[in-house]
């Protein structure tokens, strides 16, 4: 995206504004399912973001990766979600993505077809607490490094090593609990 067109908007164009929301529409909602997994939710999450991208504009620094930016007001909006509802949500995934982390080999893709496979893991996933669910979700299925969770999440890069590694490991021994090497 021009930097001009964020500059028209930061200083409250909306035509700027209505290009930046279809520019990065589609990698926020992308974020907002995946991280909440109901697409009523997720809709109104995304609202409320491009509300609070709108409102916050201000305060957007221009030394700052835009998306990075919007993704970590969309995750302060889903991780209060979260916290309201108290409940556990599944994680929509990429299969490849998921394959990817897993490091299946064809033995245990074999056992189960990739539908199911994937099932699974979106269930166990769904089952972590709101911040790991979070990591994972950018990690595993977004693909996002650790310095942009940094950024999105707020969390420092050991936070984001750990919550990483315990979600890891809680899906690992719950699919070695369900039987799944």
């Amino acid at each position: 995206m021009e930097k001009t067109v964020l500059t028209r908007m930061k200083q409250g164009d909306r035509d700027a504004f209505r290009s930046v929301i279809t520019e990065f529409r589609q990698p926020v909602w992308s974020f907002v399912l995946k991280t909440v997994s109901c697409q009523d939710d997720a809709r109104d999450i995304l609202q409320e973001t491009f509300i609070r991208v709108w409102q916050k504009r201000a305060e957007y620094d221009p030394e700052r990766s835009f998306i990075d930016w919007v993704l970590a007001i969309a995750h302060n909006l889903c991780m209060d979600f979260l916290r309201r509802k108290g409940r556990v949500i599944e994680v929509q995934a990429d299969d490849d993505a998921l394959k990817s982390w897993l490091g299946s080999d064809d033995d245990t893709v074999r056992e189960l077809s990739n539908r199911e496979w994937v099932q699974i893991v979106r269930a166990l996933a769904g089952r972590l607490g709101p911040l790991q669910r979070t990591v994972f979700t950018l990690s595993c299925l977004e693909g996002d490094d650790s310095d942009e969770i940094v950024l999105i999440t707020g969390l420092d890069a050991t936070q984001v090593k750990s919550n990483l590694y315990a979600a890891k490991q809680t899906i690992r021994k719950k699919l070695e609990e369900l039987g799944y090497e």
